[in-house]
Parts: structure tokens; C-alpha cells; sequence
């Protein structure tokens, strides 16, 4: 018998230095991860929240906000005002109690008053560590084998959702540990006999996960009824102790917190905190799979190593674990179930599968299963180079999204992933290949109530209901009516757009601007509303226009207002209706400068469109054209800004290979034809560039117009060399 203990023995101690091991590797790369995210985005959702009731119960001692929100406690970590309140409405004597459960401020208020939201992150980190630890630890005491520990730990700890949530401030890191840990003592392959101060810890477990959030009541009603194993007392032991031990913990935390959701909530239900839910099977069904498979905010497309967990349960059952897989499987049915029912299945403004982050570590004992009978039978190299590679890309996704989170891993809820967006050349859509579960629209909104102006007011609009709307008169101050809807927009097709309300005006209400802001802020789109041609209207109507963006770009959405009318705005929105792609500076045989829409293929050096065509302005101007390989004939109708005493000349190049210089003699229009070579032409958008010997300003005879004008472009024609 001393052999087989001592085997043991070494075996235990093999699979603690493997544990301790991995929460060393990942304590340090979460907290490296985390350092670079609040260098990055810092915090941002509910994180300034939950860190604000941990301000106050550090330095408080309550859970009253009023106080902290009129003195702006939080500027040191979000230095903007808080919009919205987060609160629970209608408390007495003006309080302020957040709608956000006080179980994580609870245990992060003495890390946040050593150290701030540094000692918060920290903290997590280390949670989130010693979560990837005890997987391992359940790894190795199934399977025995250090490579299914490193392949699981890798797993678990490199890919989302446990790599993005390890540096945020949100209770998932908490009770994912709680859980893997309660799971293991329930686990007689890891806890052979429990002892007593281990139970009465799970029992207090029990009690304390509905503190962090009470979508976790379900998983602690399920552990709970797990755990009345325990009751069984040893040989020895008196049922009393055990029955104690069980029981007074959980009932105390349970009181506590029934009483704390009946004064300030009125409600045990999750709908108090989460909106509306429903127990439809359609809907449940739907919400599973936008869970697993949305490219915004499920799990598969950031982890799809996960795809191995059935696999991994197949083997795990084959091998006999079946109350082990009952266990996990639990666990996993009844929260993902109500996690589905639930209107607001993505989570929020948030990074991917937050709702899972909880409970997809429990997963790590199906893959080492996997995992170990992948690497320890023969002749099976597919299946390790297919386990690789998932593990691989899941960790590469990960990474890839945290070097730049608050673009790729926060989204809009548009039906576009911006990892993928950015993950693939811009002229291959991968959003349009893998599902997308919108819940609203994929449009990206900007109500005008809440962006800033520099003229205008607030006010209710009938018409919708009493929903603010921005509104100016007419004969009031020119300016921005909205501006300050900023994102980043990846490359694309885009339709930009303002639900307004234009009173009757023969002259511009207003104008539409995307602006690139910066030292130098560069417009790149306007669109103008109202006018003659346009007519009154007293509903809200959709103006847009369409813009391409070529490369990742931030803009800001801006309303300017001419006070010429009364002018009433609802929303600024934008939505991608496609990706990137040459053809959208593809020119027909027949090109009038006149056209506003020319807009989208000019670089600098153009004035706007006139009823006639347009002005090239100061010594160059460039096109963006994308045209078929084959020698292109380009024919342009122009006139010379005329200047006495000077000859004007237009030098033509197209991918700086200089098609000729043409001398403007006269004023009147005239034809200018150059042939474009096809070996000048690439397969992307090129650049058609035009540079003149003179620019003048109307300005300096005495004109009003400060200008530098050079050209007159009045058409250009395009034809296949025959």
C-alpha cells in the first residue's frame, strides 16, 4: 500500500507546482493586460459604477451615492461626468443606491482606498489567476497529464472571456472562481472527504454569489442543492456539526440579501436590474445561439477552441466521469437558460460573452480529457494539429483584441465585429460571413439630446411621443446644433444620416458634416438641408448620404445650423452598409463635376460644386479613381481662371506617370484627352492628379472671393482606348 500513496503523494505535488505555476504566469500576464487597458480606454460601462460604490464604502462607509456624484468621487478614474445615474428610483431623503449589486464593491473597497482602481485591477487579476489555477489543478488530478494541464490552462486563460474580464472591473471574475472552486469540492477525484471548514466556506459561497449579481442566485440554488452531500457526517462526526456548518452560513448571507433586494429593489426578480425577460422557446432558443455564436458578443467566434468542449465530454464520458459531466452540465443548462431569457442577452456596452465569463472555466475538465487522449494515443497528429491551431487562433483572437479594446472588443451592436473588421484586408468582409443577432438595428444611434451644442436648446417633441429633441428657430445664431458623435469607423461603405424637422425656408437650414478631428480637422463629407428645392415638412424625416471611408478612421458627426429656419434635430446615426472595396471609386464613361456625389473621389485641392462644375484650387488637386486594367482614353472639358499676362498649363499624371503637359490658351472651355497606359493602372484606387503653373484669388482684382483658383473642370469622359 506505501507505494501506491507515495505515488500519489508526488502526484498531488505535481499537480500543485503545475497550479501555482500557471497563477504566476497569469497573475502576471493579467496584470500586464489590465496595465495596458487603462493606459488605453480606462474604464468605461458599469466599471466607474461599481468602482464609485466601493469609493463610498471605503471612505463612506454606506452605500449612498448622492454624495460621491455631487462631489464627482469618481473624477480620478473617469475624468468626464457620469451620464446617467445607475440608480434604483424613488429612495427616501434623496439617496442615491446604485442598481449594480454591492457583493464585488464589497470585497474591492479596501484594495480601491490602498491603491484606487490600481488595487482594484490588481485584485481581479489575481482572481482570475487563481481561477486558471484551480482548472489546472482539476486537470491534472483527472488526467495526469501536464501537457492537457498547459493545453487547458491555455485555453481557459489566454482567450475570451477570461483574458479581457482579468482587467475589468465587473463581478464575473469573482464568481467564475466561487464556482470552479465549490465544483472541485464536490469533486471526490479532487476532495475525497471534505473537511469541516471547507464546508461551511461552500456554504457561505453559496450565500454570498447572489451579492455579485443575482443572475447568479440560479447557479447558487443549483451548488446548493449539490452540497447536501456534505450532510453526510463522517464516521465519528455528529450530524448536528455537519447540519450547522451547512446551514447557518448560507441562511445568514441568503436574509441579508433578501432584505437588501426588498428595501431599495422591491423585488426578487432579475427583470428589477436586467429589463424585460420571457420564457418563450423561440426567444430562449434565438438567445442561445446569438450567446454562442454572435460576432459582436458571442463566444465562438473570439474561442473557437471552445468547439472542442463536446468533443472533450464525449471522452470525459467514455472514461466514466458521468457525475462529474452531470455536474458541470448542471451548472452550465439552468444559468445559460436564464441568461437567454433575458432581453439584454449581450450585457451591454461590454467586450464579448460577459454573461459566460462565470462559468465557461468550469469547461476546462472536458478539454483535458480531450486533450490528454489526444496527446497520449497514437496516430493522432490531425487531431493535434487541429487542437493547436484552435488553441492557437482562440489566444491569437484574444491578444489581438486587447492590443486595441475599446475598438475591437467593444461593440456596437450593429451587426459588424470590429476585431474582424480589422482582422481581414479591407476588401474581404468577414462580418458578412459569420452571424450577426442585432437586437435593435444596425444602424449606430446618436440621440441629439445628448451630444453637445453650441446653439439651440432641449426641448420635447410631440410628434415623438415627448422624446428630447435639440431645436433652434429661425432668426437665431448660427452653429453647431449637435456635435461630438465620435466613433471609430472601419473601412467602408456608410450611410450617414439626420432625422430632423425643417420648417419652410427658401434658404440652408443646415448642413451634415464627418469630420476626421485632430491639430487640423479634415471634412470629409457634408451634406446640406433644406433650401429652396427642399419644402417644408412638419414630420421627422431621414436625410442622408452615403461615404466611403479607405482606411480606419475617427470621426465626429456634427450639425451645423444656419438659423435661416426652425430647424429640429432627433438623431445623428451612421450605418455600414458594406465593406471597403475599389469599386466604389469605379467612374462611369460620363463624369460632371457638378455632382455633389464626385465628392467621395477628391483629394485636396477642389472647391464645392457648382450648378456649372466645380474650381480646382492652389497649385494641385487629386482623384481617387479605380479604373480597368486596359489603355484608358480620359477626355476633360475645362476652362483657365484667366489672368492677364499669364498662360495657365495642366500637367497631367496618373500614378505619378506623367501623362503630359496642355497649354490653357484661351478661357472658353475646351478638350484636353490624355491616354492612360494600362501598365499605369493598379488594381486598388489610384491617384489622377492634375498641378497648375498659376492659382490666383479673385481677391486681389478687387473680388470678394479669397479663393486661389487655377482650373475649371466642367466634365470628364472615360472610354477604352479602341
Amino acid at each position: 500500500m506505501s507505494l501506491p500513496r507515495a505515488v500519489l503523494r508526488n502526484a498531488d505535488r505535481r499537480g500543485y507546482w503545475l497550479a501555482l505555476s500557471c497563477c504566476l504566469f497569469f497573475f502576471a500576464t493579467y496584470v500586464l493586460v489590465g496595465a495596458h487597458a487603462l493606459r488605453v480606454i480606462g474604464l468605461g460601462g458599469d466599471e466607474p459604477y461599481y468602482l464609485l460604490i466601493a469609493h463610498s464604502l471605503a471612505y463612506d462607509r454606506d452605500i449612498d451615492l448622492a454624495n460621491n456624484f455631487a462631489e464627482q468621487d469618481y473624477w480620478a478614474y473617469h475624468p468626464s461626468p457620469l451620464e446617467g445615474l445607475h440608480a434604483i428610483p424613488q429612495q427616501a431623503g434623496g439617496a442615491i443606491i446604485s442598481v449594480h449589486d454591492i457583493g464585488l464593491p464589497v470585497l474591492i473597497a479596501p484594495f480601491y482606498r490602498i491603491a484606487g482602481r490600481w488595487g482594484a485591477m490588481v485584485l481581479l487579476s489575481a482572481v482570475t489567476a487563481l481561477t486558471v489555477a484551480l482548472c489546472a489543478r482539476a486537470v491534472f488530478a483527472h488526467t495526469r497529464s501536464p501537457i492537457a494541464v498547459g493545453l487547458a490552462a491555455l485555453t481557459i486563460g489566454l482567450s475570451v472571456p477570461s483574458l479581457p474580464y482579468s482587467a475589468q472591473i465587473y463581478p464575473a471574475a469573482v464568481a467564475a472562481l466561487l464556482v470552479v472552486w465549490m465544483l472541485s469540492l464536490l469533486d471526490p477525484v479532487q476532495h475525497p472527504a471534505p473537511t469541516q471548514g471547507q464546508i461551511v466556506a461552500y456554504s457561505a459561497a453559496i450565500g454570498f454569489l447572489p451579492w455579485l449579481s443575482i443572475k447568479y442566485a440560479v447557479l447558487s440554488a443549483v451548488l446548493a442543492g449539490m452540497g447536501l452531500s456534505f450532510l453526510r457526517p463522517s464516521p465519528g462526526e455528529r450530524r448536528a456539526r455537519r447540519w450547522t456548518g451547512y446551514g447557518v452560513p448560507v441562511l445568514v448571507f441568503a436574509a441579508a440579501w433578501v432584505a437588501l433586494r426588498l428595501r431599495y429593489y422591491g423585488s426578487l426578480s432579475p427583470a428589477a436590474q436586467y429589463g424585460g425577460w420571457g420564457l418563450g422557446a423561440g426567444r430562449i432558443l434565438r438567445n442561445i445561439g446569438a450567446l454562442l455564436l454572435d460576432q459582436e458578443h458571442g463566444l465562438l467566434p473570439y474561442t473557437p477552441a471552445y468547439l472542442l468542449v463536446l468533443p472533450g465530454m464525449v471522452v470525459m464520458w467514455r472514461a466514466g466521469r458521468r457525475r462529474s459531466l452531470a455536474r458541470l452540465s448542471a451548472v452550465l443548462v439552468p444559468y445559460v437558460l436564464l441568461v437567454a431569457s433575458w432581453s439584454v442577452w449581450w450585457a451591454g456596452w461590454s467586450f464579448p460573452a460577459r454573461f459566460l465569463a462565470a462559468v465557461v472555466p468550469v469547461l476546462a475538465v472536458p478539454l483535458g480529457y480531450l486533450y490528454a487522449a489526444v496527446w497520449h494515443k497514437r496516430r493522432r497528429v490531425l487531431w493535434r494539429g487541429g487542437v493547436v491551431l484552435l488553441i492557437a487562433a482562440s489566444a491569437g483572437l484574444s491578444l489581438f483584441g486587447m492590443y486595441d479594446p475599446g475598438y475591437r472588443l467593444r461593440n456596437r451592436r450593429d451587426g459588424s465585429a470590429n476585431l474582424f473588421l480589422d482582422l481581414a484586408p479591407r476588401q474581404v468582409d468577414l462580418t458578412a460571413i459569420l452571424p450577426a443577432f442585432v437586437p435593435y438595428s444596425s444602424a449606430v444611434m446618436f440621440p441629439a439630446a445628448r451630444l453637445w451644442g453650441e446653439v439651440g436648446e432641449v426641448v420635447p417633441a410631440p410628434d415623438l411621443g415627448g422624446r428630447e429633441v435639440r431645436h433652434t428657430g429661425q432668426g437665431d445664431l448660427a452653429g453647431y446644433l449637435a456635435r461630438g458623435a465620435q466613433e471609430i469607423l472601419a473601412a467602408g461603405l456608410y450611410r450617414v444620416c439626420a432625422t430632423a424637422q425643417v420648417g419652410a425656408a427658401r434658404e440652408q437650414a443646415g448642413r451634415v458634416e464627418v469630420v476626421i478631428p485632430g491639430s487640423e480637422e479634415v471634412q470629409i463629407l457634408a451634406l446640406a438641408i433644406g433650401g429652396a428645392d427642399a419644402g417644408a415638412s412638419t414630420e421627422y424625416e431621414d436625410i442622408c448620404k452615403e461615404l466611403i471611408v479607405a482606411d480606419r478612421t475617427r470621426v465626429d458627426v456634427r450639425l451645423w445650423s444656419t438659423g435661416k429656419a426652425d430647424f429640429s434635430l432627433s438623431d445623428l446615426w451612421f450605418e455600414r452598409l458594406g465593406p471597403w472595396s475599389p469599386e466604389l471609386y469605379a467612374l462611369g464613361e460620363t463624369v460632371p463635376f457638378s455632382d455633389p456625389d464626385l465628392d467621395r473621389y477628391l483629394g485636396e485641392g477642389w472647391s464645392a460644386a457648382e450648378p456649372w462644375g466645380r474650381w480646382a484650387v492652389g497649385a494641385s488637386s487629386s482623384m481617387r479613381v479605380h479604373l480597368k486594367r486596359r489603355d484608358t482614353v480620359l477626355t476633360l472639358i475645362v476652362f483657365p481662371y484667366p489672368v492677364e499676362g499669364q498662360v495657365q498649363r495642366l500637367d497631367i499624371s496618373y500614378n505619378d506617370v506623367s501623362l503630359g503637359e496642355h497649354e490653357l490658351g484661351v478661357a472658353d472651355a475646351q478638350e484636353v484627352s490624355v491616354t492612360i497606359p494600362r501598365a499605369a493602372i493598379g488594381r486598388q484606387v489610384d491617384v489622377l492628379r492634375f498641378e497648375y503653373a498659376y492659382a490666383t484669388s479673385p481677391s486681389g482684382a478687387g473680388g470678394g472671393d479669397r479663393r486661389p483658383l487655377a482650373v475649371g473642370f466642367i466634365e470628364a469622359k472615360i472610354r477604352g482606348q479602341e
